[in-house]
């Protein structure tokens, strides 16, 4: 089996346990939604329901049917879980909802019966134009038992009789009848507030792990985000069109009121994120840029980094040729020094890359994500931001690199 950095325990540590009883309820909504069942008498679910131990099983979409999404819920605990491999940023959101404002519910349907929704957002095809058109997400959940209907529904035969007790002997009896045959299925149910557990969530800026990765960007209808090439002015029509979405992807997209920006065009993003102050240089974070920047030297040069001491890393560095851009990254550190101010210096792009870091605001989890995309060196914001993605690095990766990723995320110095 291949190393991982969440079987290294680095990455989607809180899961819930799923055993016993929980897992007949799970099985019963995972038949529901996609007419299949694991095999398995013990297993580990996330916030969302998705258990990486089935999808070894059954496969990594198994919590989809066509291009339908769904979640599972079989415990009130599952709302402390991590989400592993969330496909769309905005999924954490919707389930946070969720789980706020139904968590009494969840705790009284889960103790008879699993839950399942469907995350909706409107779509029944994820091309890469589909997914701008993204403006709206919620879920409803249901149980296979059809519990939550039969519970209110038995809770409004209460209230009814409550209002009229003739009911009780009317038409022999039939309302209480009725109510005795939905409390053995559904138990009691007094002093329990049963609804209907949904949510809805709009839609603002958001990213996607699909197509490669897609980040968009979305203007508040004010006219407060505009394109910028490199190189030149926005034109006229490009800064009077509001409410635009601005899409950075490696795959093309056409929809109207879209404007594309390449992923791969490293240079026109970061002017499109500092021109509009959706990210800006700092150079506080210069000295860390170093040293990941001679570590990825040794690295390349096939250096054990994990398991160097401060003398053996300083030893190996003494025989490598120095990076053009690490020049500039020490150039630009020993200004700093002397009280340079950095927008004094016309840097590389690659430099740039690795000293952007979002500026407070609505789309600054959306370029979070984005700058581990254009400096994906800093493993440590890409497990906060973009952890799929790291995991796929890792996997990837020579097992020097690797140990390496491992001593980042566990924040460990060399030592003396």
């Amino acid at each position: 089996m291949s190393r991982t950095l969440q079987g290294e325990q680095m990455l989607f540590k809180r899961l819930f346990p799923i055993e016993g009883e929980l897992v007949e309820s799970y099985n019963r909504a995972l038949r529901k939604v996609t007419g299949m069942e694991t095999k398995l008498s013990a297993f580990h679910v996330d916030r969302r329901g998705k258990s990486p131990e089935i999808q070894r099983e059954l496969g990594p979409d198994y919590l989809q049917a066509g291009h339908a999404r769904y979640m599972i819920v079989v415990s009130p605990e599952q709302a402390g879980m991590d989400i592993i491999h969330p496909e769309f940023s905005f999924d954490e959101t919707l389930f946070e909802n969720l789980y706020q404002n139904h968590l009494s519910g969840i705790s009284i349907v889960t103790r008879v019966d699993g839950l399942y929704g469907e995350l909706e957002d409107g779509l029944r095809a994820y091309s890469a134009d589909d997914i701008t058109g993204i403006k709206w997400t919620k879920t409803r959940l249901h149980t296979p038992s059809g519990f939550i209907t039969k519970a209110r529904e038995l809770k409004t035969l209460i209230e009814q009789l409550e209002t009229d007790p003739s009911l009780l002997v009317k038409e022999k009896s039939a309302h209480l009848r009725k109510m005795v045959a939905l409390a053995e299925e559904v138990g009691d149910i007094r002093g329990y507030s049963i609804t209907n557990i949904n949510a809805t969530r709009d839609v603002g800026s958001f990213s996607t792990t699909l197509h490669g990765g897609m980040y968009i960007i979305r203007d508040d209808g004010n006219g407060t985000i505009k394109l910028k090439r490199p190189g030149r002015r926005a034109t006229r029509r490009e800064s009077a069109v509001t409410g635009r979405s601005y899409v950075i992807s490696e795959a093309e997209v056409s929809s109207p009121g879209v404007t594309h920006i390449p992923l791969n065009d490293g240079k026109q993003v970061i002017e499109f994120l500092v021109h509009n102050h959706l990210a800006g240089i700092d150079p506080s974070l210069i000295p860390a840029r170093l040293t990941q920047m001679e570590d990825l030297m040794l690295l390349q040069a096939q250096h054990p980094v994990a398991r160097m001491n401060k003398y053996e890393r300083q030893q190996a560095l003494g025989k490598e040729r120095m990076t053009h851009m690490h020049q500039e990254l020490l150039d630009l550190n020993r200004a700093m020094v002397y009280g340079d101010a950095v927008d004094q210096y016309d840097l590389d792009a690659g430099v740039v890359a690795a000293l952007l870091t979002p500026i407070e605001g609505p789309h600054a989890g959306v370029v979070s994500t984005l700058t581990t995309h254009l400096w994906p060196h800093d493993y440590t914001r890409m497990a906060k931001h973009d952890p799929s993605r790291l995991e796929t690095i890792f996997s990837g990766a020579d097992t020097n690199t690797q140990d390496y990723i491992i001593k980042k995320l566990k924040g460990e110095e060399y030592a003396d």
